[in-house]
């Protein structure tokens, strides 16, 4: 049986509660979980305003950030841009995507503008966040850290 579902050329490498799968089912369910991975050249921070912090990403030539990779339709597109508030909370950028298995891949990633500061975000999205490393079983030290950050 053929499918009706377009998908992008692009994937997407989710570094926040996007990789709690769970919560990226119900958001994309068209969604296709491809592995997972590291971003270079990037450092993990939650920022935001006071009660609205997010995790984001920013350039650091001495970091990277792990990613889960997800193959997505149109209708998935249209439902992150939405979750992300696309494009005046975060941008799209491009990445490579050094996989687990030591592919390369091409992928976009949300990018939260620079306006906004490194926050401390509320207790229940760190959680969410941290869900998505244990189901993706990646260590959570990164994510630790960045809330280390965030406090300071």
């Amino acid at each position: 049986m053929m499918s009706n579902i377009k998908y992008l050329d692009l994937y997407y490498a989710a570094y926040g509660s996007n990789m709690n799968l769970e919560e990226m089912k119900k958001r994309c369910p068209d969604a296709k979980h491809e592995g997972t991975g590291t971003i270079e050249g990037y450092e993990l921070l939650f920022c935001g305003e006071a009660g609205r912090a997010y995790l984001n990403v920013r350039p650091n030539s001495a970091k990277k950030v792990n990613v889960c990779l997800f193959k997505i339709s149109e209708n998935d597109l249209k439902s992150l841009d939405e979750y992300e508030e696309y494009p005046k909370l975060y941008g799209r950028s491009k990445c490579d995507v050094f996989m687990d298995d030591g592919s390369i891949k091409q992928a976009f990633f949300y990018e939260m503008d620079t306006k906004y500061d490194v926050m401390r975000p509320t207790e229940s999205y760190y959680k969410r966040c941290e869900q998505g490393y244990i189901d993706n079983d990646i260590d959570t030290l990164y994510l630790k850290q960045a809330l280390e950050k965030s406090t300071k």
